[in-house]
């Protein structure tokens, strides 16, 4: 097994959760995944590929989430997923060579975001940005309520370098409805 735990934070994402796991599973990765209250199927499906199921009473705050997610963890190294994404392309060796000699950076990968409406083909687009999910919990973790953000631990310098993986992302290609139901279920605080 490669020491690094994939960790997933999840709820109601029995559309989403199988291709993400079904990606991860053939490089041998710890996949952890951290429950939210899921109604739907997502647990059952997520024990297809790993008993590192784990709930966790939602909080409102995502960055709380998935830093439990890290403590539940066997490994030190980090590998953060989202159930809408899944694995495109992913160079191991350059993970491990990474991993090795490089563990006070945080290792960022491209992300392929399609966007727009699934009943209209005229209106989707693709873009790639790029992402930090790769990481040694000993030196990072996230601090945020709603868009969490990857944070040196030791008030250090935030050190990134771009690895050749690839993964995939469909957060945003939804239907007029579902995007209102997902920007209702994003609970904002007030300043």
């Amino acid at each position: 097994m490669i020491p690094i735990s994939v960790c997933i934070i999840a709820k109601n994402e029995e559309a989403n959760i199988e291709r993400c796991l079904s990606s991860l599973a053939p490089y041998g990765f710890e996949i952890v995944v951290v429950d939210t209250g899921s109604t739907d199927r997502t647990k059952e499906i997520a024990a297809k590929y790993t008993d590192r199921i784990f709930d966790f009473e939602w909080t409102d705050n995502f960055s709380e989430a998935r830093n439990y997610s890290l403590r539940m963890a066997s490994n030190n190294w980090i590998f953060m997923m989202d159930c809408d994404e899944w694995i495109d392309s992913i160079d191991i060796e350059e993970m491990n060579y990474f991993r090795k000699k490089m563990p006070e950076y945080a290792g960022s990968i491209t992300r392929k975001n399609i966007t727009g409406d699934p009943g209209d083909t005229g209106s989707t687009n693709i873009y790639n940005d790029r992402t930090e999910r790769l990481f040694s919990r000993k030196h990072y973790y996230y601090t945020g309520a709603i868009h969490e953000q990857l944070t040196p631990k030791h008030g250090g310098e935030f050190k990134t370098l771009l690895l050749n993986t690839f993964i995939g992302h469909t957060g945003y290609f939804l239907t007029p409805q579902e995007q209102a139901q997902k920007a209702k279920s994003i609970t904002v605080p007030i300043c």
